[in-house]
């Protein structure tokens, strides 16, 4: 199974949340990082999660992002 890889760009250094749920809303994995200026990357290991829909949000002090994929 492919990792999931979640790109965030910033200017500033910031402390973020990144949360992984489930189609149903239950939390799958969340990981607290530190984002540095410019093009940052977090790996996800993807092999335990079944098929399905998935969400990404990521909370930051100016606010949430959301995102979605699909594990095939």
């Amino acid at each position: 199974d492919q990792p999931l890889y979640v790109e965030y760009v910033t200017d500033t250094r910031e402390e973020l949340r990144i949360v992984i749920t489930d189609s149903k809303g239950a939390v799958i994995t969340q990981s607290s990082v530190t984002a540095k200026p410019g093009v940052n990357q977090f790996r996800f290991a993807l092999q335990r999660l079944s098929k399905g829909l998935y969400f990404v949000t990521i909370h930051r002090d100016a606010g949430t992002i959301a995102s979605r994929f699909v594990k095939q």
